[in-house]
């Protein structure tokens, strides 16, 4: 059904004054916006072809008097309504009556809550389009011949009711629904009649942004995030030349283009706008609100494997994310008791033979945003097993060759054009020959040889960090794949003078960049923060992190092959990176390749078997082939592990759900939700099952908080 335009003769018995507001397009082409004088948005808005025959927006003096068609009467005019401004103003106030609709608003905006947002908008304006899982999205039904019929808010909502959708009427009583919603969560709204001299009338409504000019303007953030959401490239709003004012287009099309927030606006001849509740202070579109999450162990490991003899000195490292980046504290134990305090990432375990037989080792971690002070986020547990010292033997034994330094001629940094030579020492306890072979970042840079020095041409291709690294065999323990002995040095690259003149600050350190890209994607700011990655990656084309960080863009944008493609990178660069190896398993099992995902899981397990992700992503994708026994012993394996899980505890109720252990199941969903009583899925897993014990009552309670959190069948 196509909207009717509102055509609109304005006769003023006194003089106008009326101020303007323009459309305009905020897209792929439109920068600095908010520097833009009156005459550049005004050319902007005429060089616009989108918006080829949308006239600017007027605003007329109470006491004009509009002479206008029916809204929504038919295809062309038919018979007028003549009324003044300000008697206009007062029907459309009266009709949005925000108050008497304030409980639906809460209801559509549950699920995102926080200070007024445009997260919330978008939760109404997409309810009133598609409905939800009880009822189907608006109706439209034309007013009588002749007839301007604008429904209350309230009385729209009720009609809907009976019909079993959100919301019966015309564009007049979607325009004025659509602004009592918003204004009832605290927005700003006014309503636009647009006129069209063919097909007849039209109305909808705007929600303020903000002002263009003002420092604390989140105009662009608002913006960027419904391009985002929407994944459009073009958001229509109108722009008020003289107070840079902001308003975004809440019209709604029957066909795609327009079912979004700043769709495209309605082509005519002439647009009026009435202030809804302009006596009220106007409070401008907020970004949502992030809830700060705590951190999430990845790994427990140990430099040398078990078992090892009492006396070994052993490193422990425990590697954890935050999704803020909040500082991560931790905590290391042996069989129950507390080693450390919270501290670093790493503890000494120097062994004695009070340590002999089977060892526990424990990390727990805490940002301090969650846990109390005696508590912890997350924690692993370890296994390690020390034996009694072997006796020595008496026997000598070829021993392999030592490099005792390895130097440049030249410090770092260097500009690219030098030549550095690097030199090796290393002794051979047997006076055995030694033969050396150099890498530079992971790749060699010639066959094995005698010679113990190497001449390093710089190039452009090494601007940023190098990694040089020799190794040492003496051809009685290592094959040529492998090395006796090896060391490396950091070594950086700088462009010429004149480059560097030229280009900015931390320019060829990839670092900055991969920082820089890292805060980007915490932003939202995707395409930005792939630049930023990729320009790492051309500086130091074995910087891991950058890889990473990359690999992480593409799968949020849902591109999982280019995802998979930089994930190989991480694990070419860093085998041991078990992090990026889970990630590929993620992308797989995203992209319908359960078999591979299944491997690069269990290759991940066979690498850290202490490291209780990837026990939980077997048991999903398992859950996925049918395979529910394998999968409730993944999810086990997993807990066992990390006990404080949600999501593994979810994976073991879905297992048990299709295993027939209903009871069971719903302790593990319960458990879950306590974890994170956010997630939707869990709620609804847990009415599945109350459902299916026969306790209908509690399980519309789950199905209710399911819905409530913004679940969707």
């Amino acid at each position: 059904m196509s909207p009717l335009a509102l055509w609109l003769c304005i006769v003023l018995l006194v003089g106008s004054g009326a101020a303007v507001d323009v459309p305009f397009i905020f897209d792929t082409k439109t920068s600095g916006v908010s520097n833009y004088t009156s005459a550049q948005l005004e050319q902007a808005s005429i060089a616009s072809p989108d918006l080829t025959g949308v006239p600017a927006v007027s605003t007329p003096p109470d006491n004009a008097t509009l002479d206008f068609p029916v809204v929504g009467g038919g295809s062309t005019p038919q018979g007028t309504t003549e009324k003044k401004v300000a008697d206009l103003r007062k029907l459309f106030d009266s009709r949005v009556e925000p108050d008497k609709v304030h409980d639906t608003a809460i209801d559509i905006s549950a699920a995102t809550p926080g200070e007024y947002a445009v997260n919330q908008v978008s939760a109404i304006f997409s309810y009133l389009i598609s409905g939800d899982n009880q009822k189907k999205g608006w109706s439209y039904i034309s007013d009588p011949r002749g007839v301007n019929d604008f429904l209350y808010a309230n009385d729209t909502l009720k009609r809907g009711e009976k019909a079993k959708c959100v919301g019966v009427g015309d564009c007049g009583d979607f325009a004025i629904l659509m602004s009592a919603l918003v204004e009832s969560i605290g927005g700003t709204t006014r309503i636009v009649l647009a006129s069209n001299n063919t097909t007849g009338g039209h109305a909808y409504a705007e929600v303020y942004l903000g002002l263009l000019n003002d420092p604390n303007s989140q105009v662009d953030g608002v913006i960027n995030w419904l391009k985002r959401t929407f994944e459009t490239d073009k958001i229509f709003v109108n722009i008020n030349t003289s107070t840079k004012e902001v308003w975004l287009n809440l019209d709604w099309w029957p066909d795609e283009k327009g079912k979004r927030p700043g769709g495209p606006f309605f082509t005519g001849d002439k647009n009026t706008v009435l202030y809804i509740r302009e006596n009220y202070k106007k409070y401008p579109l907020n970004l949502p609100e992030k809830a700060n999450k705590p951190p999430k162990l990845i790994s427990l490991t140990s430099d040398k494997l078990s078992p090892q003899d009492a006396g070994t000195t052993i490193t422990w490292t425990a590697k954890a994310r935050d999704p803020e980046d909040d500082q991560i504290f931790y905590k290391f134990f042996l069989r129950d008791d507390p080693v450390t305090n919270w501290t670093k990432n790493t503890w000494v375990w120097t062994t004695t033979e009070n340590d002999e037989g089977d060892n526990k080792i424990e990390v727990q971690i805490r940002d301090g945003k969650h846990a109390l002070l005696n508590g912890f986020d997350c924690n692993i547990v370890a296994n390690f097993t020390i034996t009694e010292p072997k006796p020595i033997s008496q026997e000598l034994t070829n021993q392999p060759p030592i490099i005792t330094s390895l130097v440049s001629d030249r410090p770092g940094p260097q500009d690219v054009g030098t030549v550095v030579t690097w030199t090796v020492k290393a002794e051979d306890p047997d006076n055995d020959q030694i033969l050396y072979r150099i890498l530079l970042n992971g790749e060699p840079q010639g066959v094995w040889t005698g010679h113990n020095s190497w001449n390093w041409d710089i190039t452009d291709a090494n601007v940023g960090d190098n990694q040089v690294e020799v190794w040492v065999r003496d051809g009685k323990h290592k094959d040529q794949n492998g090395f006796d002995d090896r060391k490396s040095m950091s070594f950086a690259v700088t462009a010429s003078k004149q480059e560097v003149a030229s280009g900015e600050s931390g320019t060829y350190d990839p670092s900055k960049w991969t920082e820089n890209g890292n805060a980007l994607f915490k932003e939202g700011s995707y395409e930005e923060a792939l630049k930023c990655f990729e320009k790492a990656i051309q500086i130091s084309p074995s910087y891991a992190d950058a890889w990473y960080g990359k690999a992480n863009v593409l799968g949020t944008q849902g591109k999982y092959e280019e995802s998979l493609a930089s994930l190989d990178k991480v694990m070419k660069i860093d085998p041991s990176n078990l992090a990026a190896l889970n990630n590929k398993g993620a992308a797989l099992y995203e992209l319908g390749r359960y078999e591979d995902a299944l491997a690069c899981y269990d290759e991940s397990i066979k690498k850290d078997p202490t490291y209780s992700t990837p026990w939980a992503n077997k048991g999903e994708v398992l859950l996925k082939l049918g395979k529910n026994s394998e999968a409730l012993d993944c999810s086990e394996k997993s807990l066992n592990i990390d006990s404080a899980d949600a999501f593994t505890w979810a994976i073991k109720g879905k297992a048990l759900t299709a295993l027939g252990k209903h009871t069971e199941a719903l302790e593990c969903f319960a458990q879950s939700i306590k974890l994170n009583p956010q997630d939707a899925d869990a709620w609804n897993n847990k009415g599945i099952v109350l459902e299916k014990l026969g306790r209908s009552s509690e399980a519309g309670n789950a199905y209710a908080k399911a819905k409530e959190l913004g679940y969707a069948a």
